[in-house]
């Protein structure tokens, strides 16, 4: 995508969707062979922001989050925690990925994690889709959740 993998641990570092100019070190790489849900949206060529966003596979909970961390009200670090923990906690909010990375039918939310952040993933249908499908494999009620904006 054009970052380099190092850098994506440092609060400071920006997404190079925001550099622009001739020779930049991290230039966004020709997004045209990119699976589609990894296009880049509007917000993150407009708007300033960490590059951590810009790897779901999932366009408008990239829009969402970089529009509202803008706005203030978007705890990257707290967003981040639930993610990308580690423990155990099963009743912690995850965003689970059981299949490819970049493709967003192989993700899952879990409800705390749904709870938690459920206004981030507004608009986003293609994670209703994954989480289902990942719940019914396992026997699972179907979720229903709003996803229009």
């Amino acid at each position: 995508m054009g970052f380099d993998k190092h850098s994506i641990c440092y609060d400071e570092y920006i997404s190079p969707f925001n550099l622009q100019g001739p020779g930049l070190p991290c230039a966004p790489r020709d997004a045209s062979s990119w699976p589609p849900f990894l296009h880049p949206t509007e917000a993150q060529f407009t708007i300033t922001h960490h590059p951590f966003l810009d790897v779901f596979p999932i366009p408008s909970l990239r829009e969402n989050g970089i529009r509202a961390e803008e706005l203030g009200f978007f705890d990257e670090d707290d967003f981040c925690r639930d993610v990308f923990s580690t423990d155990d906690d099963p009743d912690g909010p995850r965003l689970l990925v059981w299949g490819e990375s970049w493709d967003p039918r192989g993700w899952e939310a879990n409800v705390p994690f749904l709870k938690k952040w459920g206004w981030l993933v507004r608009g986003c249908p293609e994670l209703l889709e994954g989480t289902n499908y990942w719940r019914q494999r396992r026997g699972e009620k179907k979720l229903r959740f709003i996803t229009a904006g």
